[in-house]
């Protein structure tokens, strides 16, 4: 190091001025690299963060427009096939709500850890079939499969709804996906047509 120096000060006037404004040009560089670079990962945390809170946002929204109350009159389904769950028995209804919570999950990449049948609900003399669900993905992949149980046919109910984020959060800030654990009960409207036996309810 002390002979650099050396050297450079055994350069001319000209080429040390030359060498100095050059060192000082690389330096506001390298400030304004650092700066952008620091300003460019701010923008994509916020821009992560704001994305984690417009969906968690729609999917609150969603789960809010849904819910049935006991205390409250159902609407009826309308009188089509595709309005109702149809099988032999409350039994076979209920196997089929758990094929499809598994086969929607699936296809959002959730895991169910378990499923298992509810107790059969009669409101207004219409029997509803529902199923129990724990599910774990991340927030989209969670809301993209309530989304798809309430929206496809027959129509189902998501009748609650129990919700925690399962992921530590990173000590640096970082942005990550959130990693949801949700418990559902799904409940679906029974077209008394198609019972061929005697309604009976499944334990879970």
């Amino acid at each position: 190091m002390t002979d650099v120096l050396i050297r450079v000060m055994a350069l001319p006037k000209l080429a040390q001025r030359t060498l100095a404004i050059a060192l000082a040009v690389i330096m506001v560089v390298l400030m304004l690299l650092l700066f952008f670079a620091g300003f460019q990962a701010l923008s994509d945390l916020r821009t992560g963060i704001d994305d984690n809170r417009y969906n968690l946002a729609r999917f609150e929204r969603m789960l809010a427009q849904k819910p049935v109350d006991d205390g409250q009159t159902a609407a009826q389904p309308d009188d089509t096939t595709s309005s109702f769950l149809t099988g032999d028995s409350i039994a076979v209804i209920q196997a089929g709500l758990q094929t499809r919570v598994n086969a929607d999950a699936s296809a959002q990449n959730v895991v169910v850890a378990s499923v298992g049948n509810t107790p059969v609900l009669v409101i207004d003399g219409v029997q509803y079939a529902g199923v129990r669900a724990n599910i774990q993905g991340n927030l989209p992949s969670i809301n993209n499969t309530l989304f798809q149980l309430e929206t496809s046919l027959p129509p189902l109910i998501i009748r609650e709804a129990t919700i925690r984020a399962t992921n530590a959060v990173q000590v640096d800030g970082s942005p990550q996906p959130v990693e949801l654990a949700a418990e559902i009960v799904v409940y679906g409207a029974v077209n008394p047509k198609g019972m061929q036996s005697g309604p009976e309810s499944a334990g879970p």
